[in-house]
């Protein structure tokens, strides 16, 4: 038991001196660590001061490039404003120089107009102008000119304030010349002073429609329809089967597109009838259409037959003349529902009358050399219309 207790009591002491031990190392270990922070806390303020300072320094270099770029912009914006100052004197001077040769300019031209008696005027001390006056003085009367040209290019009655609304030139030159806008009327004015006035003409009615009268076959036929408007000659279905011209049809494949702009399509087309004018023979072709209105069968000669008989149409004096057929005679313009009339002359410049019956007025016509060439005409209502109810 002594023993046991001796081992006992030893292995108490050992684990004394190792725990003094391990308290003397953890000390030491304390210590060194203390040590270690401290130092570590050291290097951390260093470093910390090392970089406010860095960013100081680089928050100053910041800045400073700032202001270099602000004085180079401010540099540059200054040299901009000196060239444009430059150049607005440059046309101040300009402006000037063109003021004193109009001044100069406006002078001579009163010096022109008013009246001169038989004194000498002395001569200007002044040197002669320069080459840049002169080039000046004339652009400036270039501009003048062009002016003028435009002022003149709008029609009779235009007003200044529409010209100038609608002429951009006009409108530059009250910027660059530093013209007013009343100084510009003026100019307007007296560039259209002598702009002759436009003839005005008298509105006239509708002169009617022109019916001619001829022969077919012996079928005597008095209100053929010449219609300029219409580019083939019609006939209807009704006067085909009178005159025996049914089995005469040739089948076509045209559509006629009319006056409402409806198509139709025809029976077919006879050739070369032969129309007769008493001592002329004109030959023409004719599409066959059905009629709706029974009442209306005419004949409608179209250009084709105009351009062959030679057709004059005087529309002032409302008659129309077949110089290829008969220059001499000449049919009148009808009103609707109005039967047509013919006037037959002597070449010989006489004078007769004829009574229109069917138009209730008589007319007096005087033919002279080539009247179907002119559009004036000479002929005069002796009484007025009487027109039927």
């Amino acid at each position: 038991m002594e023993e046991d207790l001796k081992k006992q009591g030893e292995a108490i002491e050992d684990n004394r001196r190792a725990i003094h031990f391990t308290k003397v190392s953890t000390k030491e270990m304390d210590n060194h660590l203390d040590e270690k922070i401290s130092s570590l806390d050291n290097n951390l303020d260093g470093t910390t001061k090392s970089l406010n300072s860095i960013t100081a320094v680089a928050h100053q270099a910041k800045r400073e490039a700032q202001i270099r770029d602000l004085h180079i912009s401010l540099d540059k914006r200054s040299q901009d404003i000196q060239r444009r100052a430059r150049g607005l004197e440059d046309k101040v001077d300009g402006v000037s120089k063109e003021v004193k040769d109009l001044t100069t300019r406006l002078a001579n031209l009163e010096e022109k107009i008013a009246p001169k008696g038989r004194t000498l005027t002395q001569r200007s001390s002044q040197p002669p102008p320069t080459k840049e006056k002169r080039k000046t003085r004339s652009s400036l009367e270039e501009i003048i000119d062009d002016f003028n040209f435009m002022a003149r290019r709008f029609p009779y009655g235009v007003p200044f304030d529409n010209a100038c609304n609608k002429s951009p030139f006009m409108q530059d030159l009250a910027w660059t010349q530093d013209w007013s806008l009343a100084e510009l009327e003026k100019m307007y004015e007296e560039a259209r002073k002598g702009m002759p006035k436009p003839r005005f003409l008298h509105k006239l009615h509708d002169p009617g429609y022109f019916l001619i009268h001829f022969s077919i076959n012996g079928s005597y036929f008095d209100d053929a329809l010449c219609d300029s408007g219409s580019s083939v000659n019609l006939m209807p279905a009704e006067i085909a089967k009178k005159l025996g011209l049914i089995n005469s049809i040739v089948k076509s494949r045209m559509d006629l597109k009319l006056a409402d702009s409806s198509l139709t399509e025809p029976l077919g087309e006879v050739k070369d009838i032969q129309l007769d004018f008493g001592g002329c023979i004109v030959p023409a072709n004719f599409y066959v259409v059905t009629m709706k209105d029974p009442e209306d069968l005419k004949l409608l000669l179209g250009r084709s037959f105009l351009a062959t008989a030679g057709a004059i149409m005087d529309w002032p004096n409302r008659r129309i003349s077949l110089a290829n057929v008969d220059k001499d005679t000449f049919y009148d313009a009808a009103p609707p529902g109005f039967s047509s009339k013919r006037f037959r002359y002597t070449s010989g410049g006489e004078c007769s009358q004829v009574r229109g019956e069917s138009h209730g007025y008589l007319i007096k016509e005087v033919l002279q050399d080539k009247m179907h060439l002119e559009s004036s005409g000479n002929r005069k209502f002796l009484e007025p219309p009487i027109l039927p109810n």
